[in-house]
């Protein structure tokens, strides 16, 4: 359903609306990088501990290598 605009100050109120909707958006993405470089040290650190993960469980995929490149 698309809206009508009744005057400019509706207009106006949401480009406000969209940009605070996008400035938040960044927001979460730069704190999420943040944690990321944050903790990866730790995350190594681990993964050398511990070695390779086992194979995952459960049912394989019935899909050949050449078939995923086409997905």
């Amino acid at each position: 359903m698309k809206g009508e605009f009744v005057d400019d100050g509706y207009f106006k109120a949401v480009i406000r609306q969209l940009d605070r909707e996008n400035a938040n958006n960044v927001s979460l993405r730069l704190r999420r990088r943040w944690k990321e470089t944050y903790y990866w040290h730790m995350i190594q650190q681990r993964a050398e501990t511990t070695g390779a993960t086992p194979n995952a469980l459960g049912r394989k995929a019935d899909i050949a290598p050449r078939e995923r490149s086409t997905v």
